[in-house]
């Protein structure tokens, strides 16, 4: 029987996992923090008396750090200080539920000795939170923060990010168990995933290209001296951009509004810019123009209450969320653009987070991704990094370069090893030009999505898994 000590030291196992897990993925370069922040939640699975509740404080602690910046936006934009903590407090009593999920249907295979199972539940929880309608938000995801070591982010080339974080999980639960052999097994699988990140790419050219990066705060200032600023400082990138003799020029997202910005466009290369368009209802797109060509790709996955405000109607206190541009609507479908000889898969900020997102892009034809971005609302906070971190896994996964435009930073460009080639310095009007990488084809692999479905269909499949008998 466990003495009063023990279930004293026990009561902070669940919030010392969750702090673990909060410094990992918020701290820079303290990823390697993952593969050991879960083993006192998982050392507690078996005797948990209330799963969901203690799930849910995991939730509590986690979702709150990692929300924080929340409260930071939205107490700036309405200028109201109670309506940022309420948002920040709603935002994070929800993201704990999935935690409490997590949990409840850990400890069930737990409890029945099937340890292989707390690492699917783990990742089929990810999938889910990170695809359900409404509020899709694959957010603080476990491997997030591996994106630092582009060596450990290898398996994502066979099942996203959502199978990198299945590993991550393995790992957690063996050294729990101090299972010497299954902790060897662990190691060596997780380490053997770099060798994906070795496929062959088939025949490939090599292109110039820059990123523009205008350094005009485009979330809080005077809309007329924002276009003022950056029709110059555009002006000045697409002038270096001729002088050394790129082939294509990408831009963030909403640096313009309809097809006629307020910078030049040069006819010597393609640019790719984000504009919204419409005259209602509003699209945040992505435009190319290549010598007198254009082309227009919508957003399909919007922000919610940054893009779009849920029950607006239902809820009166929701009305207080004065948007910047309004509410915009996502676009029906996901739509690759044609600049020259080469297809381009614009992903608009937000979407970004979602690799079947890219993986559709691929699908569509494109050879290399461009991520437009806008993370100007968040300059001070931590989520700058995390919206970063996903132009690592999406290069990874989809064995392409990555082409990320920001506004204020992070603006860089990232090969199909999910190493960094180049990268603007944060606030600095830039042109960041390098060589990259163009495979001839697209290099996803078919068989891309199919863990993210396996291990979502493996949660309501649970109580039929936890039936089955190994064979003798």
């Amino acid at each position: 029987m466990a003495t009063l000590t023990e279930r004293i030291n026990k009561r902070f196992w669940i919030p010392l996992s969750a702090v673990l897990l909060a410094i990992a993925t918020l701290v820079p370069f303290a990823g390697f923090l993952v593969f050991v922040a879960l083993i006192p939640w998982v050392k507690l699975l078996p005797g948990l008396r209330k799963p969901f509740r203690s799930g849910y404080l995991f939730g509590l602690i986690y979702g709150g750090a990692q929300l924080f910046w929340i409260f930071q936006l939205v107490s700036k934009w309405t200028e109201s200080l109670p309506l940022g903590i309420l948002t920040w407090l709603i935002a994070t009593s929800l993201m704990a539920i999935y935690y409490g999920l997590a949990t409840w249907l850990a400890a069930f295979y737990a409890r029945a000795d099937k340890w292989w199972g707390v690492p699917l539940v783990w990742a089929g929880v990810e999938v889910f939170r990170s695809y359900i309608p409404v509020f899709a938000f694959p957010w603080a995801l476990v491997a997030s923060p591996l994106a630092d070591y582009p060596f450990l982010t290898g398996w994502a080339r066979l099942g996203t990010i959502f199978l990198v974080g299945f590993w991550v999980v393995v790992i957690n639960v063996c050294l729990a168990r101090r299972a010497r052999n299954s902790i060897n097994f662990a190691v060596l699988g997780f380490l053997a995933g770099t060798a994906f990140l070795l496929l062959h790419v088939g025949s490939t050219e090599n292109r110039r290209v820059t990123i523009g990066q205008p350094a005009v705060d485009m979330a809080f200032g005077d809309p007329a001296m924002q276009e003022l600023l950056l029709a110059g400082h555009i002006d000045k990138i697409t002038t270096e951009a001729e002088t050394d003799q790129s082939s294509l020029l990408v831009l963030p997202e909403g640096v313009a509004r309809g097809y006629r910005p307020k910078f030049r466009l040069s006819d010597r290369f393609p640019t790719i810019f984000g504009s919204q368009t419409g005259d209602g209802p509003y699209y945040q797109s992505a435009i190319s123009y290549d010598n007198g060509n254009w082309d227009q790709a919508n957003k399909s996955r919007l922000v919610i209450f940054g893009e779009f405000v849920p029950f607006r109607d239902q809820l009166p206190f929701l009305k207080e969320f004065r948007l910047p541009g309004g509410d915009l609507a996502a676009g029906d479908k996901v739509s690759a653009v044609s600049v020259g000889s080469t297809m381009i898969g614009p992903l608009l900020c937000f979407e970004a987070l979602f690799p079947d997102i890219a993986f559709r892009q691929s699908q569509n034809g494109a050879q290399v991704l461009t991520i437009l971005s806008n993370d100007d609302w968040f300059m001070g906070t931590t989520a700058p990094r995390q919206l970063a971190n996903a132009a690592t896994w999406r290069a990874v996964e989809n064995g392409t370069t990555v082409l990320r435009a920001a506004s204020l930073g992070k603006s860089f460009i990232v090969n199909a090893s999910g190493s960094v080639v180049g990268e603007a310095p944060m606030k600095q009007p830039y042109a960041l030009t390098r060589g990259i990488v163009v495979p001839a084809k697209p290099q996803a692999l078919p068989i891309l999505p199919l863990f993210p479905f396996l291990a979502v269909l493996s949660l309501p499949l649970t109580p039929i898994i936890l039936r089955l008998k190994p064979r003798k």
